[in-house]
């Protein structure tokens, strides 16, 4: 089992399993500062990661795949990426959170699933075309999406006094959708543009975009019907 895979192996056996299990007689932990501080970290590092592909917009259309360019722009840009890919393992805690404050029924399907296909997204990004520009797609749409939705984690998190400000939770599975939408389409161009990339890297990518469509599209439905025939009833 590669690294990565054993990373995510002990992640769902913690949050699924074993924080559960060590938690049922115990009373929730109380993070809150903990939370609101990991929050705003995660903002800083997306809008950092944000601001930066923005300044490469350009070149995320180069669907060359130079495994020998070894330029001080192609190692930057590695490097990088590299970061951005490891910043993706320090959004897990968030789950780890969640099972330390008994909150397990946040912890969805969707939920896990983004969490770990995502590094291992990242993972074989970094094994199999580490040049590729087109890769700054990625934080260009997650990274603005994080900023907005860990703000709004950050918000939330500061207590009930502020829940008149989050009236835009909504838009952020809006968003969640557009994105995955626009990652279909970006891979399937990608596949069809770039050469001397393993097939099977191009399926995972499409699948995963379809499946996280797929998710948040059904969290979508189930939480705002629920949303609406509240509003109904009043």
């Amino acid at each position: 089992m590669t690294t990565i895979g054993s990373v995510m192996f002990m992640y769902i056996f913690h949050v699924t399993i074993l924080i559960p299990y060590l938690m049922k007689n115990r009373k929730p932990f109380d993070l809150k500062k903990i939370i609101i501080a990991y929050d705003v970290l995660l903002v800083a590092i997306n809008a950092y990661f944000w601001f930066y592909a923005l300044g490469h917009i350009a070149d995320m259309w180069d669907f060359r795949n130079p495994k020998t360019d070894t330029s001080d722009k192609a190692i930057q840009f590695i490097n990088t990426a590299h970061l951005y890919y490891l910043s993706k393992l320090i959004d897990l805690l968030d789950t780890y959170f969640m099972a330390l404050k008994k909150k397990n029924s946040h912890i969805s399907v969707l939920h896990v699933w983004h969490h770990v296909s995502v590094p291992a997204a990242g993972w074989a990004y970094m094994k199999y075309n580490p040049y590729m520009p087109t890769e700054y797609m990625f934080p260009l749409l997650n990274g603005f999406i994080h900023v907005v939705m860990y703000g709004y984690y950050a918000l939330a998190a500061l207590g009930p006094q502020y829940q008149k400000y989050l009236w835009w939770k909504k838009y952020i599975t809006q968003m969640q959708l557009i994105q995955m939408t626009i990652a279909f389409v970006w891979f399937n161009l990608v596949y069809l543009k770039s050469t001397d990339i393993p097939a099977g890297y191009h399926a995972s990518n499409i699948g995963n975009a379809t499946a996280l469509f797929l998710l948040f599209l059904n969290f979508y439905i189930q939480a705002y019907r629920k949303e609406n025939k509240q509003i109904k009833a009043q």
